[in-house]
């Protein structure tokens, strides 16, 4: 009986997310399948996406059920899917599961082998609990002698499942996730320490507006399992800090727990907290060794932030600073910046610039283009950062909220309205898959009242 409540809570929670991509069933199944027929691969990768505590077979029960006719699922099929009540468990698929990786949000243990799932592959099961640490002198947050969590090696051995966690939680790729939902996606995997957490999220929130930039911390997880070095001087290991090498074993490296100012980004997404400087300063030239990333993205952010100032668009700027030349090398590059904005670049960093976008050693106007967006995106994500970080906390805690019941739908506010207690909003909001800790609402009713609980997320929900 508790497995067949476990699969049809499996079904409606997925369900409740599928059917929440339009504002019809058309609309929804143009969303879900981009208008072409969806295969059992394709159809695994989106719901695997989502981040749902699936175990094996889950899938082929639910593909099983909606008994597809034919290979490929097709509209009709669809709405057989979104109209289904409860999962038959004697239908499962026919025919062999489809070779792909398997990515659940958190570790099952099976019942059959004593073996755990990551990432889709069944492995040994560990000698130690994965979530402690038997090194006293490990350099992980929460790694001590009283609890042994580490909260480090929980990252990086669940690593595919909290990252699709975070980004099922992030549909529009902002790269932004509140320190609420990190620890909402932890605390699904084993017991960890509220202040180890915010401990580890002030490296990337710097500011202390309550939401980090998780792709950061998804390239330190990736430097530490892929064996990077913790200080190499490109970067932390991340895309575009350096080359591979085998000076660090990852897991008790201190290198995760290190202040992440101290280290270069290396990521080529642009997010970080850097602001252009006056228009009427310059910058001196840098010396002839290669631009660390903090200096790429504060050149590109320059650009952006000043491109409006002097052209009209992208492409008349990029048609300046080219020139009669047939493309946009380092020199024209110099050159345009130095004219246009007075702010000194040398040869060496315009070269690391445009290497950034281009294997070529040359810009074309695509790759000038999206060097221009990526510096306006991380403006926009600092300015949003900066608008963040002036809310109290319990303004977070109910934007927090907005951005789930935003997300995940259902009517919250009918739940919130039927519940006379803070203890019982916090449980019947988890019937919704949205996640709250209750010493982070209780001040928020003591503030606000439950009314103006209710009148906050609502503002908050045209905000997010």
């Amino acid at each position: 009986m508790a497995e067949a409540e476990r699969l049809n809570k499996i079904l409606q929670d997925v369900l409740d997310r599928v059917k929440h991509r339009g504002s019809s069933s058309k609309v929804n199944w143009m969303n879900f399948s981009n208008g072409q027929p969806v295969s059992r691969a394709k159809f695994d990768s989106i719901i695997e996406k989502y981040g749902f505590p699936l175990r094996d077979g889950d899938l082929d029960l639910i593909w099983g059920n909606i008994e597809v006719k034919g290979k490929t699922m097709g509209y009709s099929d669809y709405i057989r899917f979104i109209t289904m009540d409860k999962i038959d468990a004697s239908k499962a698929s026919v025919g062999p599961r489809p070779l792909t990786q398997q990515a659940p949000s958190y570790a099952e243990k099976t019942s059959t082998n004593n073996t755990y799932r990551d990432a889709g592959n069944a492995c040994p099961r560990p000698t130690t609990n994965p979530t402690y640490s038997s090194n006293k002198n490990q350099n992980d947050y929460g790694s001590n002698q009283s609890s042994g969590t580490s909260i480090s090696k929980i990252l990086i051995d669940y690593k595919a499942s909290i990252g699709k966690s975070m980004i099922s939680i992030d549909p529009n790729f902002t790269g932004l996730i509140s320190v609420h939902e990190f620890e909402d996606i932890l605390q699904r995997i084993a017991l960890v320490n509220s202040s180890d957490v915010k401990r580890l999220v002030g490296i990337y929130d710097k500011s202390n507006c309550g939401y980090f930039n998780y792709f950061m911390l998804l390239g330190d997880i990736c430097n530490q399992s892929n064996d990077l070095p913790p200080t190499m001087s490109g970067g932390s290991g991340r895309v575009g800090s350096g080359g591979r090498s085998s000076g660090s074993t990852g897991y008790n490296d201190a290198s995760f727990a290190d202040d992440y100012s101290q280290r270069n980004s290396g990521m080529s997404i642009g997010y970080s907290n850097y602001s252009a400087p006056p228009a009427d300063e310059y910058s001196a030239p840098s010396q002839s060794a290669p631009a660390g990333t903090s200096r790429i993205n504060e050149i590109i952010t320059t650009i952006a932030s000043r491109m409006d100032t002097v052209y009209d668009s992208t492409q008349s700027c990029f048609q300046k600073w080219r020139g009669s030349s047939r493309a946009l090398g380092p020199q024209e590059f110099v050159a345009g910046i130095q004219r246009d904005f007075k702010y000194n670049v040398s040869l060496d960093e315009a070269t690391s610039v445009i290497s950034r976008f281009s294997n070529k050693g040359i810009l074309s106007l695509g790759d000038f283009m999206k060097m221009v967006g990526e510096g306006s995106d991380s403006i926009q994500v600092n300015y949003k950062q900066k608008c963040l970080a002036d809310l109290t906390d319990e303004e977070k805690t109910l934007m927090h909220i907005a951005r789930q019941g935003k997300a995940k739908g259902g009517d919250w506010q009918d739940v919130l309205e039927r519940c006379d207690s803070c203890e019982l909003a916090v449980q019947s909001l988890r019937s919704l898959n949205i996640y709250v800790m209750l010493n982070d609402l209780r001040p928020c009713y003591k503030k606000f009242g439950k009314n103006g609980v209710i009148q906050k997320v609502h503002e908050f929900m045209s905000q997010v």
